[in-house]
């Protein structure tokens, strides 16, 4: 009877990865037009848009807080340095190999991307100072014998890196609709010709309607991938680095596959820009926060200086890859495809 309950679960979170798989792929789509008609309409930088809502990662943000709340340090740790890896190798590069040209960043991507390598190079220096500077606090606090030990809680500064951008996004005009080209057309034709726009506020609400689904999408791929996981008797670590990782990267999958294949390089650098400043910032300050309240030696286990080069790697490769993009196009058509 348990095998069969077993049975039964492993396939009920198979059929929710794949429900959420087709739910995240309708989101990307009405995600990715949306986002372009508003930011025409706008006025603004669509890669601006992008940063504000796909790059939120809402749902890497409910996985990492339900590990943590369940102890698992490693594995909260291992779903953040995955989905960073795998938002440059896997969803940036899936964008430029969809985009069949070579993509001339704009100005905002380029600060967005150095922004990125910087807040990637203070995450990985605080990962490793904070553990190293409570052991030595520790250390020190052993050998007192005064009774004025407790000043316990001294937390290293960080940086803030405020960066007030300004995004000029150079966009056209509209697009007219089509007049017939009949000579002899009757005036519903010539109002039919002439009929405004949809309204703004319809593509507004599609784009929302489109970042919502892909929200619950990740969700839903993070809590089957999960259970599958657990089924098939995987660590922590191993569920965190990969199947949670893939889980929760497939909505940036998605947008930057339908990005690069719609010349849309604004959303596609947004998407994993955002992606990843989200991670280090609110993600990674959760983590902070959470482990830092708890055992020294759990911070230490939490560290991997692989991981953490690797994490760095890619940051610096993005920046790259925008800077270079940026050039003219003989020029940067090798290192952007090499990339």
């Amino acid at each position: 009877m348990a095998q069969v309950n077993e049975a039964n679960s492993l396939f009920f979170a198979l059929a929710s990865f794949c429900c959420g798989i087709f739910l995240l792929e309708r989101g990307a789509d009405n995600f990715v037009d949306s986002t372009a008609i508003v930011a025409k309409r706008l006025g603004v930088s669509p890669t601006l848009i992008g940063l504000l809502t796909c790059g939120a990662e809402w749902e890497e943000l409910v996985v990492i807080a339900v590990a943590l709340s369940q102890g698992q340090y490693s594995m909260a740790l291992g779903n953040l340095m995955g989905s960073s890896i795998a938002n440059v190798l896997g969803s940036f590069s899936l964008g430029l190999v969809c985009a069949q040209r070579v993509m001339a960043f704009d100005r905002s991507s380029k600060i967005y991307s150095t922004a990125l390598l910087s807040l990637v190079s203070v995450f990985l220096i605080g990962l490793y100072v904070v553990p190293a500077k409570a052991g030595w606090l520790a250390a020190r606090d052993a050998h007192r014998d005064g009774a004025e030990g407790n000043e316990k809680d001294v937390t290293p500064s960080e940086q803030e890196l405020q960066g007030q951008i300004r995004s000029s996004g150079g966009w056209g005009e509209d697009e007219r609709g089509l007049l017939s080209a009949n000579a002899r057309s009757s005036d519903k034709r010539q109002k039919a010709g002439r009929r405004p726009y949809k309204p703004l506020r319809r593509h507004v609400m599609k784009l929302l309607f489109g970042f919502i689904a892909l929200v619950v999408s990740g969700y839903v791929l993070a809590q089957s991938a999960r259970i599958i996981g657990d089924q098939l008797g995987l660590s922590g670590t191993v569920t965190g680095t990969t199947i949670l990782s893939l889980a929760t990267t497939l909505p940036e999958k998605f947008v930057a596959v339908l990005a690069g294949s719609r010349h849309q390089h604004g959303i596609l650098v947004a998407n994993t820009v955002g992606s990843n400043i989200f991670l280090v910032t609110l993600c990674g300050g959760v983590l902070f926060i959470w482990a830092g309240a708890g055992d020294d030696g759990e911070m230490k286990a939490m560290f991997s200086l692989s991981e953490a080069l690797m994490m760095w790697i890619s940051a610096a490769a993005l920046f790259l890859v925008v800077i270079v993009g940026a050039l003219p196009p003989v020029d940067a058509a090798v290192p952007v495809y090499t990339a």
